[in-house]
């Protein structure tokens, strides 16, 4: 009877038939270290997807790292830059205005005499010798001669001073002025007004020979002038002598001291624009020339033909003279700085064109001419004080606010700089003239 196929049987046959599974089936040892190879990768694999998960990570945070470095650096940077490597340069273009000018006045040395334009007196002096021969000796007295300058601290007003006002000096020796003159009052600044003149000892000999030294006024003993109205020695009074010496030729002396004049006039105008002070403004008109002969001195057989001379004239300081003009002409000016942009374009004219010393040291009737422009002075420290420290977007408000500005313009280094440097000295201002 044929058996029936049920599972129980299936199971019965199998195991008495000496049936195996595969998965009952040893592998050889070949078979065995193949598949090892084949099972290690994959377990290998899923360890290093692992460690390289873990490295993208790692390599992402420290790029994160490095970034937030490198951008602390830029800012560091840049604060390094704008701190000690920024610098600003301010160019300004001050106010100007042309001016024809066409003024008939009356100007006076006096500073506190209530005119409205007053001068001050220039003076320069030179001395021109050669030498002669000698052509006999005789017996000699000789004053001394030199410079002194007479000062005016008592008032305001002018002070006059007669020909032969006698100077003393400590040991009680007298020097005197050959002609009037008209001290300046106290200027606007408080200092004493001054001039300069020549003087002779009132006696022969060297006792009169004065290297320096104050010298009081006699005459002005007793008054309140005495304190206030004395002088110095500008240059020494020398020349003083008694004795003999050697002499010349009268008519060749008298053409010795000629032929110096007219060196000395030569070298007195070359001297007028090295000696002016750069503030002030010289009226070639005003000029008068005074000569001095000095006493020979002999040495062996020559003798030594000596002239002195001084240049005088009259000055006007810039910035008043722009400043008058400017009240006088232009609508709205309120006695703001001044200059004239090229002081060449005066012309200075005289009703009396014979002037004298006492005439310059008095009151002059003068006219001024020409088409001048007047600019406005822009102080560049204040420019630098007022703007340092501010910010590049308020510069403009800022820079229309100082008295005299024109225009401007601002350039920054570092260019990404936003506020001009709060250190001065890295500021630099520039003055530009408009064409």
């Amino acid at each position: 009877m044929e058996e029936e196929n049920t599972e129980e049987n299936f199971a019965e046959r199998r195991n008495s038939e000496g049936r195996r599974s595969i998965r009952d089936v040893k592998l050889s040892e070949g078979l065995l270290s193949q598949k090892a190879k084949f099972q290690r990768p994959r377990t290998q694999t899923k360890a290093e997807e692992g460690r390289q998960h873990h490295h993208r990570r790692g390599t992402r945070y420290a790029g994160y790292v490095i970034g937030v470095f490198f951008i602390i650096i830029l800012i560091f940077g840049g604060f390094l830059a704008t701190s000690y490597f920024s610098n600003a340069t301010i160019t300004i273009v001050p106010r100007s205005e042309a001016v024809i000018l066409n003024e008939e006045l009356v100007v006076s040395g006096d500073q506190g005499g209530g005119l409205s334009l007053a001068y001050e007196v220039f003076s320069v002096d030179e001395q021109v010798s050669q030498s002669l021969e000698g052509v006999s000796e005789e017996e000699v007295e000789r004053s001394a001669t030199g410079r002194i300058v007479i000062y005016n601290a008592h008032s305001e007003e002018n002070q006059a001073l007669v020909t032969n006002t006698r100077f003393e000096n400590a040991n009680g020796t007298i020097y005197r002025i050959s002609s009037s003159v008209v001290v300046p009052g106290i200027r606007g600044d408080g200092s004493p007004g001054s001039l300069e003149v020549t003087v002779t000892s009132d006696g022969a000999g060297e006792e009169y020979n004065l290297n320096s030294g104050r010298l009081t006024i006699p005459g002005l003993e007793g008054t309140d002038l005495y304190d206030g109205m004395y002088a110095e020695v500008e240059e020494p009074i020398t020349g003083g002598f008694v004795g003999v010496v050697q002499t010349v030729d009268f008519e060749d002396e008298e053409e010795a001291h000629e032929e110096n004049k007219e060196e000395l006039q030569a070298i007195l105008n070359a001297r007028i624009a090295e000696s002016l002070p750069a503030e002030y403004i010289f009226v070639p008109g005003s000029v008068v020339l005074e000569f001095t002969e000095l006493p020979n001195t002999s040495n062996n057989d020559s003798v030594q033909i000596t002239t002195r001379g001084t240049l005088y004239g009259i000055m006007f300081k810039q910035d008043l003279l722009a400043s008058y003009v400017a009240n006088t002409y232009i609508d709205g000016y309120n006695n703001q700085p001044l200059l004239f942009s090229d002081p060449s374009a005066l012309e200075f004219s005289f009703e009396n064109e014979d002037i004298e010393l006492s005439d310059i040291q008095d009151e002059l009737d003068m006219t001024i001419r020409g088409n001048v422009q007047l600019v406005w002075v822009v102080e560049t420290n204040h420019v630098k004080e007022a703007l340092s420290g501010t910010q590049r977007s308020e510069f403009q408000d800022n820079i229309s606010s100082i008295s005299g500005v024109h225009s401007a313009r601002l350039e920054l280094v570092p260019g990404f700089a936003r506020s001009i440097p709060s250190n001065v000295e890295k500021i630099q201002v520039l003055l530009e003239t408009e064409l």
